[in-house]
């Protein structure tokens, strides 16, 4: 049984969050190691998908919040005192992208549906963790040194005057996402810290080990220089393109894409019911 690496439940703003992830993947390529995480954002948080137009997220509109872009594709979310995030990374060698979803989605809904003890509880083909035909978790995956596989899980129902003033949404969204549900919908006062150990012993099947005190270091004096640019007008702006300036066009066509939760706002296809 593989032995995941926990590198803890913290709080640390947008930028050294995307950071940490980012050093992880590279660490977990080295040492065949594979990792979980769990945290929570310093302020509230617009991240953008890696190929998605900053013209999504409301100039001006947006003040107190941090702002950068994910590793995933997708499109904007928000991340605040209302939603637990978690990142996954494992080798390459050991799992892809065609498998992350189907293993790691369906563990995390096993996780809520023991919670939450609802019976219609499945993962869609497009990312999700649905209960009751209603996205409650999204995810996003990429490969690279190691494959990392990202989500959103929301612990109560979304800040809708929030993500209205900051969020250029598309026709029919509001409705929609109005209607997504919580933990909270399920479980009353639901503690964030208790859900995250709940998570930790379904996605790694109760096989984890916190992280050393030296390694934990490492990574983060690492991210801690890598959050830097995670924090840069270019990367924000220009994503993958911010250092090839004849394609940063291309940027224009991933333009409008609304709420990463309201990517498909009919129902999207099940993958597994769990």
């Amino acid at each position: 049984m593989e032995n995941f690496v926990y590198f803890g439940y913290d709080k640390f703003d947008a930028f050294m969050n995307m950071a940490i992830d980012d050093t992880i993947r590279n660490l977990s390529e080295k040492t065949q190691q594979s990792f979980v995480r769990f945290y929570d954002f310093e302020r509230p948080s617009l991240i953008l998908a890696y190929v998605e137009h900053p013209s999504d997220v409301i100039a001006g509109h947006a003040d107190g919040y941090d702002i950068t872009r994910r590793l995933s594709n997708g499109s904007v979310i928000l991340c605040d005192e209302r939603t637990l995030a978690y990142s996954i990374v494992a080798p390459r060698n050991r799992y892809d992208l065609t498998t992350m979803h189907e293993t790691f989605g369906a563990r995390i809904g096993r996780s809520i549906k023991e919670l939450i003890r609802q019976d219609e509880v499945a993962i869609g083909e497009h990312f999700s963790v649905r209960v009751n035909n209603r996205t409650i978790a999204g995810h996003g995956q990429r490969a690279g040194p190691s494959v990392l596989y990202h989500g959103v899980l929301a612990v109560r129902p979304w800040d809708m005057k929030k993500i209205a003033a900051s969020i250029r949404l598309r026709q029919g969204e509001y409705q929609f996402i109005q209607s997504l549900p919580g933990i909270s919908d399920y479980v009353e006062n639901p503690d964030k810290g208790a859900l995250a150990a709940q998570l930790l012993d379904g996605i790694t099947n109760k096989s984890h080990a916190p992280i050393s005190d030296e390694l934990r270091r490492s990574i983060m004096a690492d991210a801690a220089q890598k959050a830097d640019f995670y924090k840069s007008e270019d990367w924000i702006e220009f994503g993958p393109y911010h250092d090839r300036p004849d394609t940063r066009h291309l940027l224009e066509k991933r333009a409008g894409l609304g709420f990463c939760f309201a990517d498909f706002i009919t129902p999207e296809n099940v993958k597994t019911k769990i």
